[in-house]
């Protein structure tokens, strides 16, 4: 149930609008251009799930965010899979 509810609230916050991924060494940062900013240590994330079409970054027990593959490059995608590597503990 809770997961549901951080769906719904991500999903109510977002309301269609276009949702920014920026990553580095350092942070992962989501902002919804003129609406609100996220930023996590690499720290703060305790899994990496990937499917065909998303992969998903878990924030403790449940929050977490979404993104679909459209969204970057292969090489975008190949800098976040190394920064997953290296700094989550299990993925």
């Amino acid at each position: 149930m809770q997961l549901y509810q951080a769906y719904r609230q991500r999903v109510s916050l977002a309301n269609h609008a276009e949702i920014v991924l920026e990553f580095d060494d350092e942070q992962v940062r989501f902002t919804i251009p003129g609406k609100t900013e996220v930023k996590y240590s690499w720290s703060a994330f305790t899994s990496f799930a990937e499917s065909k079409r998303t992969a998903t970054l878990l924030v403790g027990r449940a929050a977490f965010h979404t993104v679909p593959k459209t969204a970057m490059s292969e090489e975008s995608w190949a800098e976040l899979r190394r920064l997953v590597g290296s700094n989550l503990k299990e993925n």
